[in-house]
């Protein structure tokens, strides 16, 4: 009678098996098929006509301006 090498290994050595294939798969797809950064910058004709460019930055709440500015705060309330 014959018996495969695998057929007296535990159920662990399949779990590990199949999750390094099944990140090895995400990874090399992520990887290929992927959006870059650059993908996602507009183009000046796709920006509406009545916004313009500014130094300034133009928050619409204060607290979000507060954390962009000052990270520290950010970390002190969430300890």
């Amino acid at each position: 009678m014959y018996y495969s090498y695998f057929t007296y290994q535990t159920p662990d050595l399949y779990m590990r098996l199949t999750l390094t294939i099944l990140s090895a798969t995400t990874l090399t797809f992520y990887s290929t098929f992927g959006q870059g950064i650059d993908k996602l910058k507009l183009v000046h004709t796709e920006v509406p006509e009545w916004y313009k460019p500014t130094d300034k930055m133009l928050n619409k709440s204060i607290q979000a301006g507060t954390f962009y500015e000052k990270t520290d705060t950010h970390t002190n309330l969430i300890g």
